[in-house]
């Protein structure tokens, strides 16, 4: 399931590629239900998965090429749990760290929903070729 999920991706870094305002940030991953004993083993899974990806595919992938490699994966133990929404902070911690990063985003919320309403636009009518080709 996980490899059809990173095939998926990378099927879609065409899309996307060329353009350098899309995706520069982290792919933060959050793996849900996890028991706390077996967050580890989780993060190694993931971990060895994206190694073998990388392995593969290593002139072009979408890691490095809509996340410049940066990768976080986030464990949430199951829901209502106290170590459940302590997870949650951590995740907003996560995104707090972007914010304020002139590199990591857009300049405003205009640009932001422009540039995603033509991705979803692009992928609702199977446009396959590059955004920078799309204006």
């Amino acid at each position: 399931e996980i490899d059809v999920l990173f095939a998926r991706f990378q099927k879609g870094v065409a899309l996307i590629k060329g353009d350098p305002s899309l995706f520069r940030g982290k792919l933060y991953m959050s793996v849900k239900d996890v028991n706390p004993n077996d967050q580890k083993g989780v993060v190694d899974e993931f971990t060895a998965k994206f190694q073998k990806l990388l392995d593969v595919n290593k002139d072009r992938n979408f890691l490095v090429d809509m996340y410049s490699g940066k990768l976080q994966i986030n464990c949430s133990p199951p829901l209502g749990t106290k170590n459940y929404f302590q997870s949650l902070m951590g995740g907003q911690n996560s995104i707090k760290s972007l914010c304020g990063v002139e590199t990591a985003g857009f300049r405003s919320g205009k640009t932001f929903l422009y540039s995603i309403r033509l991705v979803l636009e692009k992928i609702a009518i199977l446009g396959w070729t590059p955004l920078d080709c799309a204006t």
